[in-house]
Formats: C-alpha cells, sequence, structure tokens
C-alpha cells in the first residue's frame, strides 16, 4: 500500500486524491468524481463504499512493503518534557491479528482533545520510590512510572478512586518489543477508599500481535506495532468486591515515544451486578470526521516534499480562494518548531519553502496557516 491520506469528499463531487509513494512527491489527481445509487448515500454504506472507491485506485498505483518495527528505550521511552496533542474518539472495532495488516480508522470521529505530559516524579507532592516519570491528561489520573532498557512498569495511580500503590508493579511494556512478543505480570497493589482499605490483586497478558498500515483521519503510516494489554483485576475490601477487565490496545510507531493511537476498553462488575463499560479512542495527528455529510470541500489541498526529507522542502500548493498567510513545522508531541510567512492564493510552487536542517531524524507535520485558521497539515519525516 502507497502513504496517503484521504481527501474529504462527498458523493457527486469531485475531489484531489494525493498519493504519495516513499521518498517520492504526491502528485493531487483532479479527475475523480465519486458516484453511488441512491441506497448507499446513507451515512454509514456510503462512507465505506467510498472508502472502498478511494483504495480500488490506491491499489493499482504502487505496493510498498512494511516492515516489523521494534520498541526499545532509546526510541519508545518519552522523556520529562514532552507533550502529546491528541484528539478523542468513539471506539472503534480493533482490526485484525497478523503481519502487514491494514488498520482502517480513517473515519474516526472525534468528540474532544487530551494532552498527556510527561514530567519528572518530583512536581509532585506524591513520593513514590523508584519512579522517574510522571505522566498525566491533565485531569485527575495521575501516573507514576519506572522506565528503563528491559520494559516500563506503572508504580502507582493517582486517581479518582485513591492513590494505588504497587508494592507488586505492572509490567505495562517490555523491550525490546517487536511482532509476536509476549510477556506476562503478576500485580499487587493496596490503597483505601474513604479511610476504607482496600486490596488490590490481578494479572497482566500482553502480545505484540500484528503490524502493518495504520490508517488515521488525517494520515497513513506505515510500519505500526500493534500491542495488546490485558488486565484482570479484583478489588477487595470489608464490604465489596470490583472486578475489573482492561484491554488496551497500543499502536505504536518506533520514531514516536507515545502510541500514535490508542483503544481503551474497560470493564467494571461490582459486588457482582451488571458490568460497566467505557470505552475511549485516542489519537494524534489531526482531528477526525463528524460524519460525512459534514466534510468540507473548501480545505487547501497541498504536498511537502521530498518526503522523508534532510534539506530543502517544496511546498505544492492545490487550486484554493483560501489566502494561505504562513506555515509552521510541529515536532511530534506538538511543539512548534519553526513559523515563517508565506503568500499564496491560487496553485503554485514553492521550492525550497523551508529547510529541515538542524532537526533531529523523526516525524514532523507541516501545517499552512491562514487568516483565522489551520488550513492544512501534511505529515513529514526528517531523516
Amino acid at each position: 500500500m502507497p502513504r496517503h491520506c484521504w481527501p474529504e469528499v462527498q458523493w457527486g463531487r469531485r475531489a484531489l486524491l494525493s498519493v504519495a509513494l516513499p521518498g517520492q512527491r504526491s502528485l493531487p489527481w483532479r479527475c475523480l468524481t465519486f458516484n453511488a445509487p441512491n441506497n448507499e448515500r446513507n451515512q454509514k454504506t456510503g462512507t465505506m463504499s467510498l472508502r472502498n472507491t478511494l483504495l480500488s485506485t490506491l491499489a493499482v498505483v504502487s505496493t510498498a512493503a512494511i516492515a516489523q518495527p521494534t520498541l526499545n528505550a532509546g526510541n519508545n521511552l518519552p522523556s520529562a518534557g514532552d507533550v502529546f496533542v491528541t484528539s478523542t474518539g468513539t471506539y472503534p472495532t480493533e482490526g485484525s491479528v497478523g503481519a502487514a495488516q491494514t488498520f482502517g480508522f480513517w473515519m474516526l470521529q472525534q468528540t474532544g482533545n487530551r494532552n498527556f505530559s510527561f514530567l519528572s516524579p518530583s512536581v509532585s507532592s506524591t513520593v513514590v520510590t523508584g519512579a522517574n516519570l510522571l505522566s498525566t491528561d491533565g485531569g485527575s489520573d495521575t501516573l507514576f512510572w519506572r522506565g528503563t532498557a528491559t520494559g516500563l512498569e506503572l508504580l502507582a495511580d493517582k486517581s479518582g478512586i485513591g492513590n494505588v500503590v504497587y508494592t507488586d508493579p505492572i509490567q505495562e511494556l517490555v523491550y525490546p518489543l517487536t511482532y509476536q512478543t509476549t510477556w506476562s505480570d503478576a500485580l499487587v497493589a493496596s490503597y483505601s477508599v474513604s479511610g476504607f482499605p482496600v486490596q488490590r490483586t490481578g494479572n497482566l497478558t500482553g502480545v505484540a500481535d500484528s503490524y502493518g498500515l495504520l490508517e488515521l483521519p488525517s494520515v497513513g503510516i506505515n510500519n505500526v506495532l500493534r500491542v495488546r494489554v490485558r488486565k484482570e483485576i479484583t478489588d477487595v475490601s470489608a464490604f465489596i468486591t470490583v472486578n475489573r477487565i482492561s484491554e488496551t490496545y497500543y499502536y505504536f510507531v518506533d520514531t514516536v515515544p507515545h502510541p500514535v493511537l490508542k483503544l481503551q476498553l474497560d470493564t467494571a462488575i461490582t459486588g457482582g451486578g451488571n458490568p460497566a463499560v467505557t470505552k475511549a479512542a485516542v489519537w494524534m495527528y489531526g482531528a477526525g470526521f463528524a460524519n460525512i455529510g459534514e466534510l468540507d470541500m473548501d480545505d487547501i489541498r497541498f504536498t511537502a516534499y521530498p518526503n522523508p526529507a534532510s534539506g530543502p522542502v517544496n511546498l505544492s500548493i492545490a487550486d484554493t480562494d483560501v489566502a494561505v498567510r504562513g506555515l509552521e513545522l510541529l515536532d511530534a508531541t506538538g511543539r512548534v518548531m519553526m513559523q515563517q510567512p508565506l503568500m499564496a492564493r491560487q496553485a503554485t510552487e514553492l521550492p525550497g519553502a523551508f529547510s529541515t536542517a538542524g532537526l533531529a531524524p523523526g516525524v514532523y507535520h507541516v501545517r499552512l496557516i491562514g487568516e483565522r485558521s489551520v488550513l492544512g497539515t501534511q505529515r513529514l519525516v526528517v531523516q
């Protein structure tokens, strides 16, 4: 499969389709008009039929090999000071198990935003022995981690139910981690709720069960490793027992120390009652769709090339009635690394629009800015 980003289209309307082969410029095509029978123009069926039309078109262009990524402490552990900007939304089907999969999450629907920050544990008044990293989503949850060359352990969870300190920490990830790596771990913790002690026991099983191409709403990313982590937990107090099952699907690349997509499915059964289920999807690199009828055909289309880049980067801007006033270059954590003015109001080529010289290798995003809003974003790999 070629790397690509899905165009925003509606049935019966002409649209641009951009296809990017590794290391090459993506070329916009203007000759595609999407039509469907009336019974396929509803939101669900029309959307899937549209995706199949696009996939059929992409399939005849090129096929790129998908490699197995390997995660280790050098490419997967966050550092204190890292901030990752994400979108949140509805929970999709997790996808298939196996090699060279296509994880089709291009239709994710955004419902909100969350920023995940990693800090030194010293910023917290809570002292957790052995922790060398703290993560927070800016809300009620704060997690204390120990990251080493052999993996990532969860030592404590400061959440709404109390300060859960693990006397037997949870081995959340192991390193090195590649396709078909498996591990398991026991967990033991104690905490209190309203002054009453609670004992927690359980076990974790983990497996890197698949890898392949990940389709997000704004980008397609090759060489993504999916890691499934399942925790079975029992919390026992003098008054009640709560059984919890947590299923987490992490989708990692070996260039970003944070999952580019995380699917979370939690089930809790209190005192033998009915299960309470919560689901969430969290992803990087742009918002998802609201629905197919709300997509705007007037958003700007542009290409940054060569991609990957190791020096000057050119911009190819398609026809637009919207004035382009500037560009920004963001790193994987969402930090703005570069800003500069631009002036464009029609289809144009801008050779050497900016340079990646001096930037660390990794994944970046080029963002074009209009008079009052962001007009478009493209993923750029810097070598």
